[in-house]
């Protein structure tokens, strides 16, 4: 029994294991031309696709263009909905809002999961500045609390003060009284 039905023809000569110059491979390296020309698309996997960009200029084939289209709603809508009502980021209730429309938006399916997790750690940084903010405000309250209060005499008119340092120098009477005499009970010793 023979493995298949054709027979082996031995061919004549010797054999060699150099090419001829008209049978050397060709490298596979695109050139740049056909590497630009291709979508700019990866995978999860990092794999490449392999079809021409769309006729428009852009980097994506049509397919990967218009499901990107798809997907990413405008920046400005998305902006202005995960804002809206939100002043700044400087209290507790309004980083919650924040998380409120974050989450709303994720579940529409209107923001990639990526993005979601990205923000939503962002706003838990945000959290965390504020307690410590706060403390130290607190701390900072507490130390100018502690100092003992400093009076600054230069708002005075200084014709009064030239007054009472002159009365003191003459020894005028009013200025120079006795102190005044403490009565002690009957019953101290």
């Amino acid at each position: 029994m023979e493995s298949h039905r054709y027979k082996k023809h031995r061919g004549a000569g010797a054999v060699t294991t150099e090419l001829t110059p008209a049978a050397k491979p060709t490298p596979c390296e695109p050139e740049a031309a056909d590497e630009a020309a291709l979508c700019q698309h990866l995978d999860a996997r990092g794999h490449r696709c392999r079809m021409l960009s769309a006729p428009d200029g852009g980097e994506l084939c049509a397919y990967h263009a218009q499901r990107l289209s798809r997907s990413t709603p405008a920046n400005d809508v998305l902006t202005a909905e995960l804002l809206s009502s939100i002043d700044d980021f400087s209290t507790a209730a309004s980083v919650n809002q924040f998380l409120g429309n974050l989450t709303k938006q994720l579940v529409r399916k209107r923001i990639q999961r990526r993005d979601a997790i990205a923000l939503a750690y962002l706003s838990q940084l945000l959290l965390n500045s504020l307690s410590a903010m706060s403390r130290e405000e607190s701390q900072t309250q507490r130390e100018e609390a502690q100092q003992p209060l400093e009076i600054i005499w230069d708002n005075f008119p200084q014709r009064r003060v030239e007054n009472r340092l002159e009365s003191r120098v003459l020894g005028d009477a009013t200025t120079m009284a006795d102190p005044p005499v403490v009565a002690r009970p009957e019953n101290a010793i």
